[in-house]
């Protein structure tokens, strides 16, 4: 049930982040992931 609030969460900042700070994004993405597992 929570992923789609982290789906939404991850789409939004993805959006911010896809301006400038991709590469922060990548890793945080992945950190997400991780915390998840």
């Amino acid at each position: 049930m929570f992923r789609n609030q982290v789906v939404v969460s991850i789409v939004i900042v993805s959006i911010l982040a896809s301006s400038h700070y991709s590469i922060i994004f990548d890793l945080y993405s992945m950190l997400c992931v991780i915390g998840e597992d």
